[in-house]
Formats: structure tokens, C-alpha cells, sequence
């Protein structure tokens, strides 16, 4: 290796140690607030929230190491612009490209290992981290619910509770909100009421005391009202939380191999009610959960790969600016990768309601990146082509 390599390398790495660090800290501080809060106002234990906030880390190193790259490329060229050696380099020969070229060969050795980590450990963390929150479900059911807002992500229920107790999972002045057609058609008011679990069938319900049921029909002027001292009401919860979440992997826990094995037995379950002539809803329903399985296949590489466009985008803007400032570094990354996020959040979400074709959803974003990181170095490269003329002419 050149010495010239080993300079740039060397003036490399603690700018992506610092930008790894620096984002991992901030997303680990918005994680860490969330379970604090789970512990102190949700009654769920410090040792058990310990262990989800271990869980979440896979998920944030997966994102904050291409974060890291753009950071670490602006700060090393934005150095070395500030400080003239791009120019020096220049006169000796060494052009934008020879200087990228050893940090290149670094950037894709850490993006396969990237990989290999999306591939491996990161597929078990998930499933740990949800197994995790589904026992905080089961076994501190009110972690769900807020006093004094209303709830609107029980299906076509709504809740209002003014008052709960986490300790006991009892509540006071329970309102209950059932939406049919656009329109309230049923409300159910209990005095008090109490979360409980079904350890056999898995359920939660709530035990509701001292209420009323008012039932409305609309159109009509027509109310029906029934008090009662004790009635039982089942949570709409997600059927994910089961005793089966124990042992079944969503799509992001599970490898590059297990997915493309649930791929063909998708296909092999469409075909056969395709012969079976399903409705068109049914070929939709399972497009789309073949798509969402190739898009994971697609994220575990694409994400680690945007690597090596975001350090080129970094270097060349870190060149145009001639500044090395870690405040405007950092926000300048912060904004390129919440774009890069964006669209591939976007895309994701085309795709899953097939609208769009996977890989297109996942080679965008590298696309547009692609073309920005060569706009941007080009522009850099002509700028110290003409202060080079300029030198040599003084």
C-alpha cells in the first residue's frame, strides 16, 4: 500500500469512528428516553427494559454505519480541501478518483460485513426485540393504553379511560367506541374495569363493572340501552400476540435463505388457488406478500451497499465546502440519509401494496444517489482543475 493510501486511510477512520458513534448515540438517546418512560410510567422492569433497549442496537448499527460514511467523507475532504491538499495532491498526479480509491476498497470490505450482519444477527435481534414487547403486552397489558387521549389503534374500537392504574391494570370511567359504516353505532360506559389475561387461550379482555351498552342504528331513531353490573370485553389486539409469536419470524426476522424458502412455498400456495380460480383479491394478497419478501431480500443488501455512494456524495461535498466542522457535517448527514431513508421507506410501501416492482423500489434510491455522488465529485474535480491551471500559470 502506497503511503499516500495509508495517509488518506489514516485521516479516514476517526472521522467514521466519530460519525458512527455520534448517530448510534442519538438514535440510542430517542430509544433510550422511550424505554425509560416504559419503565418509570409503565411499570415494566428495569432489567426487562434493559434487555429490549439490547435488542434495539442491531437495528440502529444496521442504520447508522452508511450514516457514518457520508459524515467521515465531508469531514476527511472537507480537511483537505480547507488545508490545500487536494490541490497539493492534484499537482503531484494523484487525481479524485486515486484519492477515493483506498477508502473505496475499505467502504466495500465494511458493506459486505454489513451484509453478513443484516443477514445474521440482526434477523434474531428483531425477533428477540418483538418477543420481547409481546410479553410487555401480555403481562402489562395497559402498556398500550393512555389516560385522558383517545385510542384509535384497536380496529373499529375506540377508547377513552380517564383514569389508570399500571400497578394493578385497573381503570376508572371507561368509554368505549364502536365505529360501523363511517359512524358510531355503539358505545359501551363502564364505571370501572380491568385488564385481564387469558393464559390459555392467549387473550386479553377487559372485565367491565358498573356501565351501560348504548346501541344506535343509523337512520333510524331508534337507542337501545342495557346497564349492566359485570361485562366482558375482548381487546382487538394484533393476532401477533399469541403464544404463537413466540416461535413464528415476520419477514425481518428472518434470513436471506428462510425468505427466499418462504418465497417458494408462496408460490407454490398461488398457483395452487390460482388453479383453483381465487379471486383477484387473493392474487393482490399474495403479490404483495411476495413483494414484501423480496424487498427484504433486496434492504439486507441495498442499505449496506448505499455505503459506498454516500462516502463518494460526502467527499465531494466535504471538497466543495472546504469545511470540516463536525456541527455542519453532521447535520449535512443527517439530511442526505434522511432523504436516502425516505425514499426507501417510500418505495418499500409502493411495493408492498403492489403498485411498484420490488427491485425497482430498492435500486432508486442508489440510482439517484449514484448520479448526485458523480455530479457532485465531477463538479469538485473541474473546480481543482482550474485552480490547479491557476497555480502552475503563478
Amino acid at each position: 500500500m502506497k503511503t499516500i493510501d495509508k495517509y488518506i486511510i489514516r485521516e479516514y477512520i476517526p472521522p467514521l469512528l466519530l460519525g458512527f458513534s455520534l448517530f448510534t448515540f442519538i438514535f440510542l438517546m430517542s430509544r433510550f428516553f422511550e424505554l425509560l418512560n416504559m419503565s418509570i410510567t409503565r411499570g415494566v422492569s428495569v432489567s426487562y427494559t434493559f434487555s429490549i433497549f439490547i435488542a434495539s442496537l442491531p437495528y440502529l448499527v444496521s442504520l447508522t454505519i452508511p450514516m457514518a460514511h457520508v459524515f467521515a467523507g465531508i469531514m476527511t475532504f472537507g480537511k483537505f480541501a480547507n488545508s490545500g491538499e487536494i490541490v497539493a495532491f492534484k499537482t503531484l498526479g494523484v487525481n479524485f478518483y486515486k484519492l477515493l480509491k483506498s477508502l473505496l476498497i475499505i467502504t466495500v470490505f465494511i458493506m459486505l460485513l454489513l451484509v453478513a450482519f443484516n443477514n445474521t444477527i440482526l434477523p434474531n435481534s428483531n425477533h428477540r426485540l418483538k418477543n420481547l414487547m409481546l410479553n410487555v403486552y401480555r403481562f402489562k397489558p395497559t402498556y398500550q393504553l393512555e389516560e385522558g387521549v383517545f385510542l384509535k389503534n384497536f380496529g373499529k374500537y375506540s377508547f377513552f379511560i380517564e383514569k389508570i392504574n399500571r400497578k394493578d391494570d385497573t381503570m376508572n370511567n371507561i368509554y368505549i367506541y364502536q365505529e360501523s359504516n363511517g359512524y358510531i353505532s355503539r358505545i359501551i360506559i363502564a364505571k370501572k374495569g380491568k385488564i385481564m389475561h387469558d393464559t390459555k387461550q392467549d387473550t386479553l379482555w377487559l372485565l367491565l363493572k358498573d356501565g351501560s351498552i348504548h346501541d344506535f342504528e343509523k337512520g333510524k331513531n331508534e337507542y337501545h340501552i342495557v346497564n349492566f353490573k359485570t361485562q366482558n370485553f375482548i381487546l382487538p389486539i394484533k393476532e401477533e400476540i399469541s403464544s404463537k409469536g413466540t416461535t413464528y419470524r415476520g419477514d425481518r426476522e428472518l434470513d436471506i435463505f428462510k425468505i427466499i424458502d418462504r418465497i417458494k412455498k408462496t408460490k407454490m400456495q398461488m398457483k395452487r388457488n390460482i388453479s383453483k380460480r381465487e379471486s383477484k383479491f387473493m392474487k393482490l394478497h399474495y403479490r404483495r406478500t411476495l413483494n414484501r419478501l423480496y424487498m427484504e431480500i433486496y434492504k439486507k443488501i441495498t442499505i449496506p451497499l448505499t455505503s459506498i455512494f454516500l462516502l463518494m456524495l460526502g467527499a465531494g461535498i466535504g471538497a466543495r465546502i472546504k469545511n470540516s466542522n463536525i456541527g455542519l457535517s453532521l447535520t449535512i448527514s443527517l439530511g442526505i440519509y434522511g432523504v436516502f431513508y425516505i425514499m426507501m421507506i417510500g418505495g418499500e410501501s409502493l411495493s408492498s401494496r403492489g403498485i411498484v416492482n420490488p427491485i425497482v423500489s430498492a435500486i432508486v434510491p442508489l440510482i439517484t444517489f449514484g448520479v448526485a455522488a458523480i455530479i457532485v465529485i465531477a463538479k469538485a474535480m473541474s473546480e481543482y482543475s482550474i485552480i490547479k491551471t491557476l497555480f502552475r500559470k503563478n
